[in-house]
Formats: structure tokens, C-alpha cells, sequence
């Protein structure tokens, strides 16, 4: 086992890692390119098989749920 370390500089990170750059940015890209492809899977107890959803329809619900989420707090009275 080896003491030594590597040190990145932290001034500028984007000079060594490419996008994605965070876990949004990870999704939309993997939803984009695989968009057919199933994600999660849950086994249904009566059938014994898996029920999948696919990144496309993942993706879909992030949307209706993050339009759904600000739609609501636009509609709610100030904090006092």
C-alpha cells in the first residue's frame, strides 16, 4: 500500500471533470440517452414477475411532480 496522495487543485474542477457535474444533470442526461430503458423494477407477489419503469416515464413524474410542487406554493398564503 502506497502513502503517497493525489492532490486535484480545487481552483477550477471543470478542467478535470467533464459533465455531469451534479445528480440533475447525471439523470436528464441518462433519461435523455436511454429513454426506453427500464430503471426500477418491483416483483409483483402475485404474477412473480418484475414490473418495470422505464427512465422516460421516470422522467415524466420528476416533471409532473416538480410543476405540481411550485404550482402549489404559489397558490399558498405568506409565512407570517
Amino acid at each position: 500500500m502506497s502513502d503517497q496522495k493525489v492532490v486535484v487543485p480545487s481552483s477550477n474542477l471543470d478542467t478535470f471533470y467533464t459533465k455531469p457535474n451534479n445528480l440533475v444533470d447525471l439523470f436528464e442526461n441518462s433519461a435523455a440517452k436511454f429513454a426506453s430503458r427500464n430503471l426500477f423494477g418491483t416483483k409483483n407477489k402475485t404474477t412473480d414477475q418484475y414490473e418495470w419503469v422505464t427512465y422516460d416515464a421516470v422522467a415524466l413524474r420528476v416533471i409532473v411532480s416538480a410543476i405540481s410542487s411550485s404550482t402549489q406554493r404559489a397558490t399558498l398564503p405568506p409565512l407570517m
